[in-house]
């Protein structure tokens, strides 16, 4: 398996155990490493085969934007 890193993607959202920190909001930083076959991608030289990033860092942002704890 291949990995793809993804490291300290900055996210504003509103989480927090008071009050304020879930009105006023607050920076959070993920930090991901997707397992992934990128072979297939490699081989026929096709990146709409391979893992899109740029998707997972909009659906990493857009999950801590709607699911708040």
């Amino acid at each position: 398996m291949d990995q793809i890193i993804i490291e300290n993607l900055q996210v504003y959202a509103y989480h927090g155990v008071y009050r304020e920190e879930r009105e006023k909001g607050q920076h959070f930083y993920i930090n991901a490493a997707l397992e992934t076959n990128t072979t297939l991608a490699g081989t026929l030289d096709d990146l709409e085969l391979s893992t899109n990033y740029g998707e997972v860092c909009r659906f990493l942002d857009g999950f801590m934007k709607t699911h708040t704890y």
